[in-house]
């Protein structure tokens, strides 16, 4: 008779493994950047400046000193009023088709 060899069960564990890879250097990526005459603003990872003309003045969601509430209420009614007009047209929909009819079940009495 043959002996059975056992197979290694494969082992399930929580740890995960890190998948991390190095990132280059700041450094060397702004050298990269000046020897390869590369612009910052195609870069992906660069910021987006944020420029006004002076004449439009400061927009309200750029500006420090606005009343961010008053935008956020301004938005929200904005919602509501659509989500209103979603559920009357949605109403006048159902009410054009003729609607559910209620059926007549057995009463109580």
């Amino acid at each position: 008779m043959k002996p059975r060899y056992r197979l290694n069960k494969k082992l399930i564990t929580s740890i995960k493994k890190n998948t991390a890879v190095e990132n280059e250097p700041l450094e060397r990526k702004i050298e990269r950047m000046e020897n390869n005459g590369e612009p910052l603003q195609s870069n992906s990872e660069a910021a987006q400046m944020i420029y006004t003309d002076r004449a439009d003045g400061v927009q309200a969601a750029y500006d420090i000193r606005s009343d961010r509430f008053e935008i956020a209420v301004e938005a929200t009614d904005a919602l509501q009023k659509s989500n209103i007009a979603r559920r009357d047209a949605a109403a006048k929909q159902d009410a054009s088709d003729g609607g559910a009819e209620p059926i007549d079940g057995p009463s109580d009495k």
